[in-house]
């Protein structure tokens, strides 16, 4: 089964590669694919001699961005993927009902209960 599944997969990256070479359309890019594929190194011997001037310029862009301090933290990035899988209007509900019980101190009450429950049990009813 699992022979399978790995044939498969090698079958779809094989087209996707396919793909990809006949929408190329640099020749420096082509070539570097050609020498990659032939274990070759590339002609210049160094990879920045071999990228085209667009990647040179957005690199560094990106270096440039990242100097000035325009980055993005690894929280945002987290977040913004949640918002987008989530939506943002049940990410903003989550956010202002969790708000409200903390402002509110809806659960307050709870601190003059017995323990009914350890920690382990809520941990484990709710994962």
């Amino acid at each position: 089964m699992k022979t399978n599944t790995l044939m498969v997969a090698t079958e779809q990256i094989k087209t996707r590669l396919h793909r990809l070479i006949d929408e190329e359309t640099d020749p420096a890019r082509l070539e570097t694919i050609q020498a990659f594929l032939l274990g070759e190194s590339p002609a210049s011997g160094d990879f920045w001699d071999d990228l085209s001037e667009a990647d040179k310029a957005s690199i560094e862009a990106g270096i440039a961005d990242a100097d000035a301090g325009r980055v993005v933290s690894r929280e945002e990035v987290k977040n913004n993927l949640i918002a987008q899988h989530l939506g943002q209007e049940e990410q903003n509900f989550r956010e202002e009902l969790t708000n409200l019980n903390a402002a509110s101190n809806s659960f307050a009450f709870l601190a003059d209960e017995e323990e009914l429950y350890s920690l382990e049990d809520l941990k484990e009813r709710y994962r």
